[in-house]
């Protein structure tokens, strides 16, 4: 691993000494992590009656052809990270694309 990785890049050991207390580790969490959040949902793959707003040919209720391929469409976060999601959401939507429905 010494040749992958070459030193400590954050924190480093003048914010944090190698030999931090709890306190100190609180401190610097405290100060500078954040959550990480994916803002999803906005425009629900789901029944039109539940509150959705895309179909699933991923179109805009109410509209002929404006489809929305994003993770809008997404009406609940699934644990994991969203990105392998999206590129199933997106691999999906282009298959039914090119067969025009």
């Amino acid at each position: 691993m010494s040749d992958i990785v070459g030193a400590s890049v954050t924190p480093t050991e003048d914010v944090l000494p190698l030999n931090a207390t709890d306190e100190q580790w609180t401190a610097y969490i405290g100060d500078t992590l954040v959550p990480n959040h994916h803002p999803i949902g906005t425009a629900s793959m789901m029944s039109r009656e539940l509150g959705g707003v895309v179909d699933p040919n991923f179109k805009v209720y109410g509209t002929e052809n404006v489809r929305v391929v994003d993770a809008s469409i997404l009406p609940l976060q699934f644990s994991g990270h969203l990105t392998p999601t999206l590129y199933a959401v997106a691999e999906r939507a282009s298959e039914i694309i090119i067969k025009g429905a």
